[in-house]
């Protein structure tokens, strides 16, 4: 008994002596004391419902891709030969985008949308370290009217595009009907 209350007392020491917390004293301070900035808003708030702004900002897109096409057809090396925004009904659509990083685990994906912003189909790809990616949208054959196409690097927004997928032609429609 009397081994367990010495046991006992070391014990509560040891955690006094732990919970104690040791100051430091202050470096002393020669010369100038460390400038410290600070911003503050100063004015009632500005109702600026109808101010003109003309700050430019850049878009996200420039920050993850180089640059992206959409077109209807792909050269050897699988990518969009040249940009395109309207199409035929039996067109093909394809979106090409090539990225400035690929980081592990990267996901490419496209969201196709109708002008009423109807998801009409996505595709997700993963990079794998590759630096450019072709997803073909419009393999659905697409109705005549306009379309929206975002290209995502990761969950970002890589690409834009719009573009229109126009009506057969009468002469056209005639030939088929033959």
């Amino acid at each position: 008994m009397k081994r367990r209350a010495i046991i006992l007392l070391y014990v509560a020491a040891a955690l006094i002596v732990a919970s104690c917390r040791r100051e430091t004293a202050a470096p002393e301070q020669t010369g100038t004391a460390p400038t410290v900035t600070e911003t503050t808003i100063s004015g009632p708030p500005q109702d600026l419902t109808n101010a003109k702004v003309d700050t430019v900002i850049a878009p996200m897109e420039e920050i993850y891709v180089d640059k992206s096409r959409l077109g209807s057809t792909i050269g050897q090396d699988g990518l969009v030969n040249a940009d395109k925004s309207e199409f035929a009904p039996q067109d093909n659509v394809y979106l090409s985008m090539w990225f400035k990083e690929s980081p592990a685990g990267l996901q490419a994906r496209v969201l196709l949308e109708d002008a009423d912003g109807k998801e009409i189909d996505t595709d997700q790809k993963p990079m794998n370290g590759g630096k450019t990616v072709t997803f073909n949208v419009g393999d659905k054959k697409l109705k005549p009217g306009k379309y929206k196409v975002t290209g995502y690097w990761g969950g970002n927004i890589a690409a834009e595009h719009e573009f229109t997928v126009k009506a057969a032609t009468p002469a056209k429609a005639k030939r088929k009907r033959q």
